[in-house]
């Protein structure tokens, strides 16, 4: 199944980005003090109690300065929330009391069965809270009276997420060792076609999972007497460029694909330049120890020169996951399919893969061994022990004296011995130093 997604709405400028990067314990949402402020990710995964969920900010979108349109820009604002939501985060400003929009949003919100969590922000003050009763005359429950900024009230908001928001179960449909791959990209680099191709020549269907234009399908089919569950997504387009409403909704459908899948296929345009947005949903991918391939289309339009530059511009805008296989290939022509195929195969093979204690131990005394110890003053770092605590993706746990000792580069650096001494040829490893 689906991640939850819990999804926040409210008119402008009453801290939906605010409140966005509290739940996300991180800056990830642009601040400002202009509404209708962009934003680089409007989604970011978030666990709460053992409930992981997207949490995504529906502010901005549609959001126009001018008057005549806002109150209809509000309106498909809770409509799109209305459609993609588990849980709904309705956010008001206590100091400014309900206002016509917030009753036209609450209008809207009532045409849903989704559970609506009714917020009223900024009540840094004894004197803002009490404004909060005020909002019982929207009808839709009992308001939760928070400070995003000053962090007041954050605590119970997230106990009533975590009490609405549903347990992401596995999909009984599916075999649970199954390999779950998405093919991710911007529109028109050749998806569908890619979808097709893998679903219709020599493989064997299993299961095709109906979905719409708007939604990740999922179809499960054998490849070598393994099970894969293929998710083909709505395109992304480049940032700045996604409009509101349905394409709204492919992005985070799109970025809700990554999230449960095991290994991601980010797939190129030959005859188009590298984007921003290629490399963001890498990232995504990334940050979510995701399997990441990274695939050229219509190879066939190029000469071997051509493809050498391409393949250099590739590794260039990808360095950071330099690990991750590249592959040209032709989906109309059904050329390098079954390399990408195979190397799925691999991937997720490498990603089961658990390591012999020992073997793992006596490895990391020899790397520590090889390489300058981090150090600040007289204080260098110790590792005293390290287990491998998962697999998909493989984790890896580092007892160590004191973790800001850990710069990004060392830990890098142990990464890529591991990778090189443990045959972890094409998988990121996730590694916790605690």
């Amino acid at each position: 199944m689906n991640t939850p997604i819990v999804a926040i709405v409210g008119r402008p400028n009453v801290g939906k980005s605010t409140l966005f990067n509290r739940l996300a314990g991180k800056k990830v949402a642009v601040i400002a003090e202009e509404s209708g402020t962009t934003r680089d990710r409007i989604t970011t995964p978030v666990t709460i109690e053992n409930k992981r969920f997207l949490l995504t900010d529906t502010g901005g979108i549609g959001i126009s300065a001018n008057s005549d349109v806002l109150q209809s820009e509000i309106q498909s604002q809770a409509e799109f929330a209305i459609d993609i939501a588990s849980v709904i985060l309705f956010v008001t400003d206590v100091n400014e009391g309900p206002t016509p929009i917030d009753q036209d949003l609450t209008n809207v919100l009532r045409k849903t069965k989704t559970p609506i969590i009714l917020i009223t922000n900024k009540a840094d003050t004894p004197k803002s809270e009490l404004l909060s009763n005020e909002f019982y005359s929207l009808g839709i429950g009992s308001p939760i009276s928070i400070s995003a900024y000053h962090n007041h009230g954050i605590n119970d908001l997230k106990q009533s997420i975590a009490e609405l928001v549903p347990q992401n179960e596995t999909n009984n449909d599916f075999d649970h060792s199954s390999i779950s791959l998405s093919i991710i990209g911007r529109p028109n680099v050749g998806k569908s076609t890619l979808v097709n191709t893998i679903t219709q020549e020599s493989r064997s269907i299993v299961s095709p999972i109906p979905g719409t234009t708007r939604d990740a399908i999922d179809t499960l089919f054998e490849y070598k007497n393994t099970s894969i569950n293929l998710i083909d997504t709505a395109g992304i387009r480049r940032r700045g460029k996604v409009e509101p409403g349905i394409e709204q909704f492919s992005v985070i459908r799109s970025e809700q694909a990554i999230e449960r899948s095991n290994i991601v296929c980010i797939l190129l345009d030959a005859e188009e330049p590298i984007t921003a947005q290629d490399t963001h949903v890498a990232g995504l991918a990334i940050e979510s120890y995701k399997g990441v391939i990274i695939a050229v289309n219509k190879s066939e339009l190029l000469s071997d020169e051509e493809k050498n530059e391409l393949s250099y511009a590739v590794n260039t805008h990808f360095g950071f996951a330099p690990y991750a296989p590249i592959f040209f290939i032709s989906a109309k022509e059904n050329t390098g399919i079954d390399d990408i195929l195979d190397t799925v195969l691999i991937i997720h093979e490498e990603r089961m893969r658990r390591i012999e204690p020992s073997m793992l131990s006596n490895l990391i005394w020899d790397i520590v061994g090889s390489h300058q110890i981090p150090h600040k003053g007289k204080r260098s770092l110790v590792i005293r022990s390290v287990i491998q605590d998962n697999i998909n993706p493989p984790t890896f746990k580092f007892k160590v004296n004191d973790t800001n000792l850990i710069h990004f580069s060392y830990k890098r650096y142990i990464e890529n011995q591991m990778r090189k001494e443990l045959d972890f040829q094409w998988t990121h490893l996730n590694l916790i130093f605690y």
